[in-house]
């Protein structure tokens, strides 16, 4: 991975200084002629190599943006890279930002969810998937109603389930983890995925997913009385892919 600089010297020296007042901070931000910046640090304790795959983790999640970014622009532009962290420009508030109480805004909340919808078929027909796209690692920008996603460090796979079908199965979960009842911006991005021409057909797959776990869901259901966030997320995530309506459930 080439190094690449800031050629504004005055950002430059924001940059510099915003490292020096996080130094124990993995992710944070600054502000520079007011625009958002985010700093994304690649942390070489025991714990990240082993979660995260050392240097060759760190060097894939930069090289993976950047790619996404040329191809359909579904990731932050990374503005500077080195060894040690990257830059990038905000690209908007979070989903999990908007849909909480404090913030929530009918048409913008569903404009959002649509577009991340939207957004997320059009990653996967580009033939890129996320590998975990919740809700706190989508952003929106209300401004040009565009989508992005963050955190491309996470490289799932399942022999047994499709990349595709991984992504939406998580997304779904992602909203049931949050614990806010907004059924109408979970039910604009489900329609924002299946107005693309493939993204039905891999509902359909992530349906037939559970289908046949019957006997699996049946112990989780279980399980899940004794509330543990995970196994509830996941039972509803469940009953919203084969009821077909939130609304019966939430």
């Amino acid at each position: 991975m080439q190094d690449s600089f800031v050629t504004d010297s005055a950002l430059q020296e924001k940059l510099y200084n915003a490292l020096r007042e996080h130094p124990m901070e993995r992710v944070f931000s600054f502000v520079y002629d007011d625009r958002k910046y985010f700093v994304k640090r690649h942390i070489r304790n025991k714990r990240w190599r082993l979660r995260f795959g050392g240097q060759h983790g760190y060097n894939r999640e930069v090289n993976k943006m950047k790619t996404v970014a040329q191809a359909c622009g579904l990731a932050p532009k990374v503005l500077v890279d080195t060894p040690e962290y990257f830059v990038t420009l905000s690209g908007g508030d979070t989903l999990a930002h908007l849909i909480h109480p404090a913030q929530a805004d009918d048409s913008v909340l569903e404009a959002a969810f649509y577009r991340a919808g939207q957004g997320l078929a059009k990653l996967h027909a580009a033939g890129f998937s996320h590998g975990r796209p919740v809700l706190r690692d989508i952003v929106y920008d209300k401004q040009s109603e565009t989508v992005q996603f963050l955190d491309w460090e996470n490289d799932y796979h399942l022999k047994c389930m499709d990349d595709k079908v991984m992504d939406v199965l998580l997304f779904i979960h992602g909203y049931f983890r949050e614990k806010v009842v907004c059924p109408q911006a979970l039910t604009a991005a489900v329609a924002g995925y299946t107005d693309t021409a493939r993204g039905q057909a891999t509902i359909e797959k992530a349906q037939m997913f559970f289908k046949n776990k019957t006997c699996l869901m049946k112990s989780l259901y279980w399980l899940a009385r004794f509330g543990w966030v995970d196994l509830l997320a996941l039972t509803m995530t469940n009953d919203c892919l084969l009821l077909g309506d939130i609304l019966k459930f939430l």
